[in-house]
């Protein structure tokens, strides 16, 4: 039985993270901006208007600066709530980006650009 209790559990246990440390920087006030992270809402499915909404945002780590997008799915869905200039924590699986926000809720973000830090 304990072992049957273990085995259902694991899938449903948090994922452990290699979380980074970084800063929220401004995507449009910043060294590494670039036109490419303000994609407009797209797409249409026959007669019914389909629309998905980005709120994008560009993190600064130790290495790298990313730009990122938070695809929003429905209308009453906040983006995570983040400070320019204040601290984020974040993790990188693939091409995906997990952000904790203010708070502590996580938030899968696509990674749309990759840049070295630039040092100021």
């Amino acid at each position: 039985m304990a072992v049957a209790v273990a085995l259902c559990a694991h899938p449903f246990a948090k994922k452990e993270r290699d979380w980074q440390a970084g800063t929220v920087l401004d995507p449009q006030n910043s060294p590494y901006y670039t036109a490419s992270t303000n994609d407009a809402p797209y797409g249409d499915h026959g007669d019914v208007p389909v629309k998905k909404v980005y709120q994008a945002f560009l993190f600064e780590g130790a290495t790298t600066a990313y730009f990122v997008r938070e695809g929003l799915r429905w209308e009453w869905q906040k983006p995570a709530q983040l400070k320019v200039g204040g601290p984020v924590k974040f993790a990188i699986v693939g091409e995906k980006m997990f952000v904790l926000d203010a708070s502590g809720k996580e938030h899968r973000m696509e990674i749309t650009k990759q840049v070295p830090k630039i040092d100021r």
